[in-house]
């Protein structure tokens, strides 16, 4: 489970439709063309370090919680298996004419990826319209408590039905509200 995190947070934040991982590969390659042996070794060296620390940071919690942190406390996580990604692509040799080919492959996908984020902008600008109008009663209910009826904010699980469920907690008190809960309408 706590692998399964990991990936789906680098998923949703690195790896957009899998391009910015290959950009990191592409580059860590590029960047060890003229690396000599030695330095091979340092990079994989390094490569595993990264990835003992990618590990050390969800290890005790899967262990003390049996399951793994939330998707949220995974940034260093991430950054670390980054990291071990790109050391280890300087280890790799690549003859220029494969290397020029990967490259191409590599400038591809971002534009990919480009244009699955642009499809996406009506979703997310009626997101936007959503959570402005939920912000909008929040605020005009400033000492009360609230109920939002919202069916946005139930699909999303924005906000919890449950006014003691952490997030509508954190709503509560950032408002200034005794309490916020969800319904659907």
């Amino acid at each position: 489970m706590t692998a399964r995190l990991t990936f789906d947070n680098i998923g949703s934040h690195l790896f957009v439709e899998g391009a910015a991982l290959l950009v990191v590969i592409a580059v860590g390659i590029f960047c060890g063309a003229t690396m000599s042996g030695g330095q091979r070794t340092i990079a994989l060296q390094a490569a595993l370090l990264a990835f003992l620390c990618a590990a050390s940071t969800f290890l005790p919690s899967a262990w003390a919680l049996s399951s793994g942190p939330p998707a949220r406390a995974l940034q260093v996580t991430t950054f670390f298996i980054v990291i071990a990604v790109f050391a280890a692509s300087t280890a790799i040799r690549w003859r220029p004419q494969w290397l020029a080919a990967l490259l191409l492959v590599a400038a591809i996908l971002p534009i990919r990826a480009a244009v699955h984020v642009v499809s996406e902008i009506p979703d997310a600008r009626r997101n936007a319209a959503n959570i402005d109008a939920i912000t909008a009663a929040l605020q005009s209910a400033k000492g009360q408590p609230v109920v939002l009826r919202s069916r946005w904010a139930a699909e999303e699980r924005f906000l919890s039905p449950d006014p003691a469920y952490w997030t509508n907690r954190c709503v509560a008190v950032y408002f200034g509200l005794p309490s916020v809960r969800v319904e659907r309408r």
